[in-house]
């Protein structure tokens, strides 16, 4: 390399794996007088060492610096120039090109290396495309680049600022691609390209192998999330929230309990939605009634589609509370409940308390999970666990150091997430976890003892349960892993839908909290240095957990509207950040104590200072909606609506608060959770109870007993299960006949005429055929799937004796 002036070179990399190039700048001025100044990047450079490092080479004295910032702040001579590779300048053309600079120009130039032949051409051009997408960079880790420039303290500081990401995570940028890309985002300087004025000689030949392309592709990835996208750790977000008054705290505490208790107790006592809820009820009555507590039974067979856990903690609750609707929805209840709380207090550790109450008061607004609380299934309980296992797995490896006692609890929820949906719990959680292991370089485990913490808890808790199972009857394996998870999600046993599926399906799941996707999507996709910095590894973390979660089942056949729940408490994080960031950081944070509240709230973006009124007038024309297509659709339930609708004062006060000016944002904010939790509470503990009451075929039977007539009759079930009717109807009247027993059925209602049928519509005709010459069977309007059978002779007489009747009157 031959620099004919004086100028300080920056090399990436230590002075060990520069030492062929060091040693060739040797040669070269071993016949001069000029003495090189070259310092060399590298990252295992200790912080605490005062003085840099030195390295003597001949007639070169070698210097050591951790930074490039460092290295431009230790340079000799005011010509600056951090080279990639090796090439060679003319003296000419360089001091050409050294007269063109300014202290405001960076001056890049570069010569890409010729691809490769074959697979390795289509791996190259994948890297540069890669680095000219994410990056903004035409310079990659195989080019032979230099960049120039005039050390002043503009060019110092932009220097630093560009390279700040990479001193956040302790540890330098190796490569050109990321400091160019970082000096064009800033949009101070000028970074110009003089390929014609500068020419880079041809890289010498050398064959690139696969494994060092793979390198670069991953470096280029790893770069553009840690030092763009996230470029901040996690410390730094925490100590952006002010400190909370213990007092202030404590009240907040309460305020949430209170209001996730109110939210998800209220109004429990409707009927349970068929057959999902009422299958599951059925599962823990039937552990009751025979006292197997191992294994599952659903009509006298084995019930292998889910582990037991949701079934115990039903069977509990119907032991201690009695055997109702209220007690059904228990558990799912309390999950919930622990969904909002943990929510709370472990996603303070990420982002702040502040923004983490924001966060459980989004979770718990979001229909999808007070719904799935007040639904007996087995989803609210995997996305309590698989939530707290995320973030405790993030609290114990990814802080400042490994902390055994969440790793500990991440094995404990893992445990019980297996015995509550299988092995999708581990589906969710490790990929994520991996993915950010390899985007940060930052190691899960130190040691394989460490493992211990997570595998020991999660083994005991689950392995009994299925080990027992699988000796006692071989066959649950296959049926449980194979069929109802590798069949099931690559083929879809049933609930198939199209790949958009959860696209409108995550909207509605986080009704209303939904709402703040805009400035989500605003907040991570944007490349502003200003935003960027805003933006922590925290946020990263969170960010792959929800993508993971929803790319995973968008690619499952079998899709249900449920499977996505446990994205949400993460996305709620993320949006409760953004807000808190944007709007509550700015009014408590470096501000002066002597400025007045309208000075504080200037310094609010003018898109968050109108969010609150757009968020208010959305709220209240869907609750305007709600409202009335209860109303319209559900008549009967119109006075619980109507109960609601005397709140309208509150309703439009909440609104005026939000949408005024002058509002303090405290106070529009307030607003708007007032708003949304209006909504939340319409839709949830109104809606859903009218919508489950206005399809509940066992409440239909019982109003139909009521009118009389009917009040002894039997309660036929043909073709369709008679899950929980111990709940609502008398267990004494239920019988069963299964779709294969067309025979038996007709049988039992021929001896029994007067009876109330249960089955669905396609099954009506062939029965009918069957018992025509003496049943008749009358579709009951009110209730769907309920008939009536009435004996055709009492009819027949009927109408022969008010015949006699008009002929005797025409006599």
């Amino acid at each position: 390399m031959h620099w004919a002036t004086p100028i300080s070179v920056i090399i990436p990399g230590s002075a060990k794996s520069n030492a062929a190039r060091i040693q060739q700048i040797d040669q070269d001025l071993s016949a001069t007088s000029w003495r090189a100044d070259i310092i060399c990047v590298d990252v295992s450079c200790r912080d605490d060492v005062a003085d840099p490092q030195s390295v003597p080479s001949g007639n070169v004295y070698v210097r050591v610096a951790a930074t490039i910032g460092d290295a431009v702040r230790m340079a000799y001579f005011e010509t600056v120039a951090i080279v990639q590779e090796n090439p060679a300048v003319e003296p000419a053309r360089l001091k050409q090109l050294i007269g063109r600079l300014s202290t405001d120009t960076f001056i890049c130039n570069y010569r890409q290396v010729k691809p490769s032949k074959g697979y390795k051409r289509a791996a190259l051009l994948g890297h540069r495309l890669l680095n000219r997408v994410l990056l903004k960079s035409r310079v990659s880790q195989f080019d032979n680049a230099v960049l120039l420039f005039q050390r002043t303290h503009k060019t110092i500081d932009a220097i630093c600022a560009a390279d700040q990401p990479a001193i956040a995570h302790k540890r330098s940028l190796s490569t050109l691609p990321q400091l160019i890309s970082n000096l064009k985002m800033s949009g101070k300087f000028r970074v110009i390209s003089n390929e014609d004025v500068l020419n880079l000689s041809d890289s010498p030949e050398r064959g690139l192998s696969s494994k060092s392309i793979r390198r670069g592709t991953r470096h280029t990835i790893q770069t553009w999330w840690n030092a763009i996208m996230f470029p901040h750790s996690t410390p730094m977000a925490t100590k952006r929230s002010t400190p909370v008054n213990r007092g202030l705290k404590i009240g907040a505490w309460a305020l949430l309990c209170l209001i996730a208790a109110l939210m998800l107790n209220l109004n429990l006592a409707y009927p349970l939605f068929e057959p999902d809820e009422a299958r599951n009820a059925q599962l823990a009555l039937n552990i009751l009634d025979s006292g197997n507590w191992m294994s599952l039974h659903l009509k006298q067979d084995h019930y292998w589609d889910k582990p037991p856990l949701v079934a115990w903690m039903t069977a509990v609750s119907f032991k201690t509370f009695g055997t109702t609707e209220n007690a059904a929805r228990f558990p799912g209840v309390v999950v919930s409940f622990l969904t909002v709380i943990l929510t709370c207090a472990i996603g303070q550790r990420l982002i702040g308390f502040r923004a983490a109450w924001i966060a459980a008061l989004l979770t718990l607004f979001s229909l999808g999970v007070p719904f799935s609380g007040r639904y007996l299934t087995m989803d609210s309980t995997l996305t309590m666990l698989a939530t707290v296992t995320c973030l405790a797995v993030y609290r114990g490896s990814f802080g400042r150091r490994f902390r055994q006692s969440w790793w500990v609890l991440a094995g404990v929820c893992a445990g019980l997430g297996l015995l509550a949906k299988g092995p999708v719990v581990l589906a969710i959680c490790a990929p994520p976890v991996l993915i950010f292991s390899w985007l940060t370089e930052r190691k899960i485990f130190k040691s394989w003892k460490q493992t211990l913490y997570f595998a020991v808890p999660a083994m005991v808790i689950s392995l009994p349960w299925f080990v027992a199972t699988a000796i006692g009857t071989p066959e649950f394996l296959t049926h449980f892993l194979w069929q109802h998870h590798v069949v099931r999600f690559t083929e879809g046993i049933s609930h198939q839908q199209p790949f958009w599926y959860y696209v409108p399906i995550i909207l509605l799941m986080m009704f209303p909290a939904s709402q703040l996707f805009v400035p989500l999507v605003r907040f991570i996709a944007t490349r502003k240095p200003a935003v960027g910095a805003q933006r922590t590894e925290a946020h990263g973390y969170l960010l792959l957990v929800a993508m993971w979660i929803l790319i995973f089942f968008t690619c499952s056949s079998a899709k249900l509207p449920t499977y996505i729940l446990p994205a949400v408490p993460m996305l709620c994080l993320l949006m409760a950040s953004v807000i808190d960031i944007n709007v509550f950081a700015k009014l408590t944070g470096n501000q002066a104590e002597s400025e007045t509240i309208a000075e504080k709230v200037s310094v609010i973006d003018g898109f968050y200072a109108r969010l609150p009124k757009w968020l208010a007038c959305n709220m209240v024309a869907w609750v305007m909606v709600v409202s009335l297509g209860i109303m319209w659709f559900l008549p009967e339930h119109a006075a619980s609506v109507l109960v609601m609708a005397a709140s309208l004062v509150v309703v439009i006060g909440a609104a005026a608060v939000a949408a005024n000016k002058r509002s303090h944002p405290y106070a529009a904010w307030s607003a708007v959770g007032v708003l949304a939790l209006f909504m939340s509470a319409l839709l949830v503990n109104q809606l859903i109870p009218a919508i489950s009451t206005s399809r509940s075929i066992q409440l239909a039977v019982t109003k139909i007993q009521s009118e009389g007539g009917f009040d002894d009759s039997p309660v036929i079930y043909y073709a369709r299960d008679s899950f929980a009717t111990s709940i609502g109807l008398k267990q004494s009247n239920v019988v069963y006949f299964s779709k294969e027993e067309p025979s038996a059925a007709a049988a039992f209602i021929k001896n029994h005429p007067a009876a109330i049928l249960v089955t669905a519509p396609e099954f009506v005709k062939e029965l009918e055929k069957a018992i025509s010459d003496s049943v008749a069977l009358t579709k009951r309007e009110s209730a769907r799937h309920v008939y009536l059978t009435t004996p055709l002779f009492e009819n027949e007489s009927s109408v022969r004796v008010a015949t006699d009747m008009e002929a005797s009157r025409s006599r």
